[in-house]
């Protein structure tokens, strides 16, 4: 069986992710998605104590087994909403746990057979793109699963053209040929490659570009390089030119998972596109 699966917070956020992640199963004809809530109690400061014989008093620190119920009770009305608005055979399961997200998607990940992660997030900017780090940056750092991260404002449009930002770095060890490849060929999408650079073309890069479309040779794609020094401009101005549905990228591991609150140019993608953005693991 074929399933999504959508973190979901019950946020307006989180709700339009669940609506994009529908369509998008249905264009994959996908057989279910699945509505994960993973949550942790808080922890008050006064909650615990240590009695006179020494031992730490936890008598209504929390209660796992109520706040379970109640999000299950959530749930299944989301649920309900989902399946009165959108009219569909897709199967709707729903999970909740007391767990961290990343560690409780993984295991969903591991036990079930999980085509791709859809998460929504919220438009930010300096600090507080800082501190969120993002939920859907933070999963996508802990699975290898494909993480789709839906802008808030973004509504489902069928797949038809998709972007592949590429920096022409080890191309044979990195780019995840055959995922990209079966996403190509479960949407009928044209492909989109772009390289983007401050600097001109090095001699590396045409190498590596040469690799890659022959790695690709059996699909139909176009290949574009821009000299910019503005990464996300450059990307914005031409999936706008191109009329891109999704934008691809692989959030490489030295850049990207080592220095997660650094500066990097998936995470100005994740937080400032309104175009979803597909990110895949490099080949392992």
């Amino acid at each position: 069986m074929k399933s999504i699966l959508i973190p979901v917070d019950y946020s307006d956020i989180a709700k339009n992710a669940v609506y994009y992640a529908l369509g998008f199963a249905k264009q994959l004809q996908a057989d279910k998605i699945i509505l994960y809530n993973a949550f942790q109690p808080p922890l008050p400061a006064d909650s615990m104590s240590i009695t006179t014989d020494g031992n730490f008093n936890t008598l209504g620190l929390y209660d796992v087994e109520s706040l379970t119920e109640s999000n299950k009770v959530h749930l299944e009305r989301l649920k309900k909403e989902i399946c009165e608005t959108y009219n569909s055979d897709i199967a709707v399961e729903t999970i909740t746990e007391f767990n961290t997200l990343p560690e409780g998607v993984a295991a969903i990940c591991k036990s079930q057979s999980i085509m791709f992660i859809v998460m929504g997030i919220s438009e930010a900017d300096g600090l507080v793109e800082t501190l969120i780090g993002s939920n859907s940056l933070d999963v996508a750092r802990h699975v290898t699963t494909p993480v789709i991260i839906v802008p808030h404002d973004a509504t489902y449009q069928p797949i038809q053209q998709i972007l592949f930002t590429c920096d022409y770095k080890n191309i044979t060890e990195s780019v995840p040929v055959t995922l990209l490849k079966n996403i190509l060929a479960a949407t009928g999408a044209h492909l989109y490659v772009l390289h983007v650079d401050a600097d001109a073309e090095t001699g590396e890069h045409l190498k590596e570009a040469a690799i890659l479309k022959n790695l690709l040779r059996d699909v139909a794609a176009e290949y574009h390089t821009i000299q910019h020094n503005d990464f996300k401009a450059a990307v914005s101005t031409f999936a706008a030119q191109h009329n891109i549905d999704l934008i691809v990228a692989i959030p490489k591991k030295h850049r990207f998972f080592e220095n997660l609150f650094h500066h990097s140019y998936t995470k100005a993608l994740a937080f400032h596109s309104h175009i979803p953005l597909l990110l895949m693991h490099e080949e392992s």
